[in-house]
């Protein structure tokens, strides 16, 4: 006869089942909620505590909880953590596809502000760009320098810190590069638009994604529209224009003594992002 008290049958939606297997996959997923995910999944396949527990090397009281959060609450049952709270664990691929290198505040060689701009550049992407049906990951990485520290090569989209002059002052601006990546058919981007005003830059964006939408082939990747393509389309399709974002860091932030200049507010930097940015 059967001891203690019978443990709830746990069932999964098709949807529940997607998002909880997409937690246990995505490499930036937090791992805690990664192990969580796995944890329900293994309920729903039927396992008792008992096995679970010793599958995933946790202790039964902790199978116990999250199968009976997830039973209470479901999916937002495994996000009841304060870290969860201000950090989402599934960002949008404009925002978990970002990387910024440290740029003019700390580093000597950087030429250009980049972390604060790229923080910028994601959310206004998000909100303002729509990626094509089936394109779950775009990687935006921004470099302040030749010196590469953010891997813009590898990329989808790469951006290498320049300057420039915009309506006859000097500004910050950025090379643009497409078509870098890694895994199979790896790749390193081209270099196709030149010094482009750091404030132009999510325009470009914005207009090579709206190309992609339009001409792109179907289930074709980003990088495959890329390589398909000469220097000059895709110099055509990533038309810089300006837009409703706005760079506070447009002027020459890179100073000899100092990295930013005096009418620069550090405490104005948009990180970190809340979950529901």
């Amino acid at each position: 006869m059967p001891r203690g008290r019978p443990i709830p049958a746990l069932t999964l939606t098709p949807d529940e089942r997607e998002t909880l297997e997409r937690w246990t996959r995505r490499p930036k997923s937090a791992q805690a909620l990664a192990q969580r995910a796995r944890i329900v999944l293994a309920c729903a396949a039927g396992k008792s505590n008992t096995m679970v527990a010793a599958e995933y090397r946790v202790s039964q009281p902790t199978v116990g909880k999250w199968r009976g959060r997830f039973l209470r609450g479901r999916l937002d049952g495994l996000l009841d953590e304060p870290l969860l709270a201000e950090y989402s664990p599934d960002p949008h691929p404009f925002q978990r596809g970002s990387i910024a290198c440290t740029g003019t505040e700390f580093c000597s060689l950087s030429i250009v502000e980049t972390k604060n701009r790229q923080v910028r550049y994601s959310r206004w992407l998000k909100e303002n760009v729509d990626l094509p049906e089936g394109i779950e990951d775009f990687h935006i990485h921004l470099s302040g320098c030749t010196a590469s520290c953010a891997q813009p090569q590898i990329a989808d989209v790469s951006l290498r810190g320049m300057k420039t002059r915009k309506d006859g002052e000097p500004v910050e601006a950025l090379d643009i590069g497409l078509g870098g990546g890694l895994g199979e058919n790896p790749n390193f981007a081209d270099w196709v638009v030149q010094r482009v005003p750091a404030d132009e830059v999510p325009g470009a964006i914005a207009n090579l994604v709206a190309g992609f939408a339009e001409e792109r082939s179907e289930g074709e990747t980003f990088r495959e529209f890329v390589v398909e393509r000469d220097e000059e389309e895709l110099a055509e399709l990533c038309e810089p224009e300006e837009t409703s974002y706005e760079d506070p860091y447009m002027h020459n932030t890179k100073q000899t003594w100092y990295p930013y200049a005096e009418e620069d507010d550090l405490d104005s930097s948009p990180a970190p992002s809340p979950a529901d940015d």
